[in-house]
């Protein structure tokens, strides 16, 4: 039972993740302006070697998850990070961390 709760909580983890990815991949592209209107300011701005602007947004979420049959919490990410690239103005890129969902 508990391999079969582990497996669902997993499979549900990924579908998340990759609609999380799908909704950031539709900011590729959108100038740095409608960017900052919707996500607000960054928590973190660089800039890199290469000229290219990285703005990081950094959010808590939940620590654990209580698993039923045991009730005990498991260890999670305490915070998800999503990052942004723009080179001239406009998102070229994102990644996020595994706590985002």
């Amino acid at each position: 039972m508990r391999y079969i709760i582990t497996l669902m909580a997993t499979a549900l983890a990924v579908a998340a993740c990759k609609q999380h990815d799908e909704v950031l991949q539709t900011w590729v592209g959108a100038p740095q302006a409608k960017l900052l209107s919707i996500w607000g300011e960054p928590t973190e701005t660089h800039v890199a070697q290469d000229g290219t602007k990285i703005l990081v947004y950094s959010r808590p979420v939940r620590s654990g998850v209580i698993v039923p049959s045991s009730g005990q919490s498991t260890a999670g990410p305490a915070a998800c990070e999503t990052v942004f690239m723009l080179e001239q103005g406009r998102v070229t890129g994102h990644t996020s961390g595994a706590g985002c969902q």
